[in-house]
């Protein structure tokens, strides 16, 4: 349907079921981010789109697969900043205590596995 942009009223009522898309959109994504398993799968799919990936790659077709997952986990996380700042700290704090505690994992497995080749 097309809109008169001269209509005053067909604007005003517009603008009100922008203002209720745009409210309902902010607490869907203040839902997902106020629980812990929301804010991993959103802090998962982010890393997995490479948002904070860098790098050159020279073959043009995964240049572009790459550039176009980045831009999905760019706009999520921008998503996440407007809509829940706190929560979206809450997250990244979490994601790298999980860094961590991964990163502390592999270095015990490595470990054992140096400790078995020496025998």
């Amino acid at each position: 349907m097309a809109r008169d942009a001269s209509n005053a009223a067909q604007n005003k009522k517009a603008e009100q079921v922008s203002d209720r898309r745009a409210v309902r959109r902010r607490d869907a994504f203040r839902a997902v981010l106020d629980t812990e398993p929301g804010r991993l799968v959103l802090s998962e799919v982010m890393a997995d789109c490479g948002v904070l990936r860098a790098g050159f790659i020279a073959d043009p077709m995964r240049l572009q697969f790459e550039a176009g997952q980045r831009n999905i986990g760019v706009w999520l996380r921008a998503e996440c900043q407007a809509h829940a700042p706190r929560s979206f700290r809450v997250m990244e704090d979490e994601k790298a205590l999980r860094d961590d505690a991964d990163r502390r994992e592999d270095e015990a497995v490595e470990k054992v596995g140096r400790e078995v080749n020496v025998d």
